[in-house]
């Protein structure tokens, strides 16, 4: 074997990041699993190694007085700095585990995990009807990013949380392709504000069921196909399923949202989308591949 042909394998059999054909790669996180000193946890440890002093020099306040002096000033440094930098690279440490427990979950249920939000346009055909979707919390806060691609089909689901008054909202978002020319519409429980008419946005779509009408909302650009869209079996699993999910169907996505952002969730969030794609019919939704995770249970990550 030549030399140039030893640099290729070496290249080919490297440690190079984990996909699962989605287009969007991992980082190679096995250097966690070995012992010595981690390069990685870096700015962790000099993040601690700068907050550490400040703490030490506010316990020397509390514990005595005339503490202005460079003695404790010397002092909160000394001893601040290495316990700082010590718990900075401790809790780097944990986090970067964590994040492998997640990335070696995901992988076990046949999707990739995103520590960071990817480029979605990567892994879905249609990433770029998100940006006008009218249930995604488009300023919200998002992370545990997990991606897979069935064919030329993408999908993509994640967490989501944003102050709202004094209290923190969370949610659960999974969006993929739909491999339909489906219409604009929005699915969701029945409130208050449905019956209201607003020129410009999407119109109510009326059943033959009151009782369906009283419990959920169908909102649609062209409500005639959108009514001819939703069979019967689609209603009756709507009627019978959770009343947690929100739907949406735009431009070539379609997208749930459940009110949880539990590790659980994702795949209840996942079997629900699964059961209402076999559910309606073909030419509005073709039904997706979400692995293992909609067939039995597979742990967690956290």
């Amino acid at each position: 074997m030549t030399q140039d042909n030893q640099k290729k394998k070496s290249i080919s059999t490297g440690k190079a990041p984990a996909s699962n054909g989605s287009g969007i790669t991992t980082d190679d996180m096995s250097w966690i699993k070995t012992s010595g000193f981690h390069p990685q946890t870096i700015p962790w440890l000099v993040i601690g190694a700068l907050i550490g002093p400040f703490i030490v020099q506010g316990l020397i306040d509390q514990w005595f007085y005339d503490s202005d002096g460079p003695f404790f000033s010397i002092t909160g440094a000394i001893i601040g700095i290495p316990i700082g930098a010590l718990f900075g690279y401790a809790a780097g440490l944990g986090a970067f585990r964590n994040r492998l427990k997640r990335q070696q979950w995901a992988r076990k249920i046949g999707w990739t995990y995103n520590h960071k939000q990817p480029l979605l346009n990567k892994c879905l055909k249609s990433a770029k009807d998100i940006k006008h979707a009218s249930i995604y919390w488009h300023h919200a806060r998002k992370s545990f990013f997990m991606t897979r691609r069935v064919g030329d089909r993408g999908a993509c689901i994640h967490t989501a949380s944003y102050q709202k008054g004094k209290h923190i909202e969370y949610g659960t978002f999974l969006f993929f392709d739909a491999g339909t020319d489906c219409p604009d519409m929005v699915i969701h429980t029945h409130h208050l504000g449905d019956k209201l008419s607003i020129p410009g946005t999407m119109k109510t779509v009326e059943f033959e069921s009151n009782e369906f009408n009283k419990k959920w909302t169908v909102k649609a650009k062209n409500p005639k196909e959108a009514y001819s869209r939703l069979n019967q079996k689609a209603l009756e699993y709507l009627w019978q399923g959770s009343e947690e999910y929100s739907i949406e169907f735009k431009g070539g996505l379609v997208i749930f949202l459940t009110h949880s952002d539990s590790q659980w969730m994702r795949i209840e969030a996942m079997r629900y989308a699964d059961g209402f794609a076999k559910a309606v019919p073909n030419d509005l939704l073709a039904p997706y591949d979400f692995g293992p995770a909609v067939k039995g249970h597979h742990g967690t990550a956290s």
